[in-house]
């Protein structure tokens, strides 16, 4: 991603985050913000991927961050490489939305 790209899509973000009637922040938290604090932009991080559409048909329930259910059907598997190790995930869709979910997990979490 180009710099200036990338930038845009931070500035875009929060953004969103401050004004849109969407965003996962509450009013009082939205009056406050100033913005994500984001790392440096690291090539070693850019991950090209493939996606593999040969899945097991078929939906999954996942609970939200909110405490519900949502219901999704798998779309895909992501495979890519990350220092030299093989890695793929399961990409999920929802009839709810045109876009693509992609749940992980990681040190952080």
């Amino acid at each position: 991603m180009a710099d200036n790209e990338l930038r845009r899509f931070r500035a875009e973000k929060d953004h969103l985050f401050a004004h849109d009637p969407g965003s996962p922040l509450t009013p009082q938290q939205r009056s406050a913000f100033h913005g994500l604090v984001y790392f440096e932009e690291n090539p070693k991080f850019v991950i090209h991927a493939s996606i593999d559409r040969d899945v097991e048909p078929g939906d999954v329930v996942m609970a939200t961050t909110a405490g519900d259910e949502q219901v999704y059907r798998r779309y895909g598997r992501v495979r890519f490489d990350v220092d030299g190790q093989r890695a793929d995930l399961t990409l999920y869709a929802s009839d709810d939305s045109d876009e693509l979910f992609l749940p992980f997990r990681d040190a952080t979490s």
